[in-house]
Order: structure tokens, then sequence, then C-alpha cells
């Protein structure tokens, strides 16, 4: 006789494969996770001194003429004259960029009236310098050739990536020196890196005017450029596994 079907019945199979499978391995619990592990979390810090080896100027010529046609003749002959200069001081096309060229009526107030002048044309330029050696002299030779206006000196670096580069490096070994010394107070020691994370880096920061022209100059020669140092710091966070 064929028994009926019940849910008793259709259970039956499901907590047998349970309890073979308890018997097999022992206890255990869908989705339990292990124990989490000990870890320290620290802060490293990394800061390199260095003198600027790369100047970008930005320059401008200009000229104000009763009309637009001579202002602009005028300034296209200065800023040519200004483009031979640089030439002179190896400075590669490539690093002179052309970043603006304005055209306005100049005007001047006179009792109280404003009174049209002429027409102003101007040209600004880019000058990338990586020899920073010649820059007083250049910067000499850009006015008397008819540079209006020195609009920004902004000094920097050639390979500005590995100076972070060692920043980062300097970071990382602070991080392990913390790490481990922190360890070491509770009868512990460091274990591997499980994650870095990087704060900030490549912050200039100004140390002051330490850097001066090399060479011996006489008493009619422009003064050195004072560029100082810059600082480039670097901040990692590092978490280390705890032995």
């Amino acid at each position: 006789m064929t028994k009926p079907f019940t849910k008793q019945s259709a259970l039956m199979p499901i907590v047998a494969l349970v309890l073979v499978a308890s018997s097999m391995f022992g206890n255990f619990a869908i989705g339990h996770e292990g124990p989490v592990e000990d870890q320290i979390q620290v802060l490293g810090t990394g800061e390199i001194n260095a003198e600027p080896d790369q100047v970008v100027l930005t320059v401008s010529v200009y000229a104000v003429e009763p009309d637009q046609a001579t202002a602009k003749r005028k300034a296209d002959s200065a800023y040519q004259a200004v483009l031979g200069q640089i030439a002179k001081y190896g400075i590669a096309d490539a690093d002179v960029k052309v970043t603006r060229l304005a055209m306005n009526p100049e005007y001047e107030w006179t009792d109280n009236q404003r009174q049209h002048r002429g027409e102003r044309v101007s040209r600004t330029l880019a000058i990338t310098v990586n020899d920073v050696s010649v820059l007083s002299d250049l910067l000499q030779a850009l006015v008397e050739q008819g540079v209006s206006e020195v609009n920004s000196m902004q000094a920097g670096f050639q390979d500005s990536a590995a100076i972070k580069q060692r920043a980062l490096a300097l970071a990382v070994n602070d991080a392990k020196q913390k790490a481990s010394f922190l360890a070491k107070q509770l009868d512990r020691s460091r274990g591997a890196a499980l994650q870095i994370i990087e704060q900030n880096s490549d912050v200039p920061m100004f140390r002051g005017p330490e850097m001066a022209m090399s060479r011996s100059r006489d008493a009619d020669a422009p003064p050195p450029e004072m560029l100082g140092t810059q600082a480039i710091r670097a901040t990692i966070q590092i978490t280390f596994r705890l032995q």
C-alpha cells in the first residue's frame, strides 16, 4: 500500500543530508567569518628639500599707437626681438609658448575726462628655463630687447615625479619604524603591510633664499635671482599585520 505524501515525508531526505554532513564535518555555521587578525595603522611622512632647477617666466611686450595696425607692427617687432634673444640662451622653441594676444583701446584721464590715447596691442609669452644659471642675464637681455612686463616667475623642478618618489620612500620608512616601535611596546612585532593609502604629496614650501648664481659678476651685472629651496612632502597611511 502506497503511503500518502506529506510535508514531513518531503523534508526527511533534507534532514538526513544535514545529519550526515554534521557527522562528517562537525559543527558549522553558514556565513561565519574567522577571527579578525590584529592590525596596527600608522601615518608616515617624508620630506625632500631641493633647489629648483627650472623656472617658468611669463613676460609681455606691448605697444600703444594711434591706430591698431601700427601698434601691432611695433608689438610684433618687439616680440621677434625677444624670441631672438631667447634663442641665444639655448632655450628650445618647444619651451616658448604664446599665451595671449590682446588688442584694446587705451584711455587716460585728463581733467576728470577720459581721453582716447590710442590702441594697445600686447603679446604674452611663457618661457621655460631649464638652466637657472642664466636666469638673471636672460631677464636683463629680455628687458633690453623690449619686454614691457615680467608678469610672473614660477620656480619648480624638471623631474618632480622623481622627487615625489623619494619623499614617498621616506614616508614608507617612517611608517615602518613607527609601527615597529609601537608593536614592540606591546611585546608584539610588525608583520606584513595589508593596506597603503597615499594621503598627499608634492606640497612645495619655500625655505628662503639659499640659492645664488655661482659665477662672479662685475658691478654692472644684474643681481642673481634667489630661488631658495622647496620642500616636497608625502604622507601615507599603512595598515600592518600585528604579530
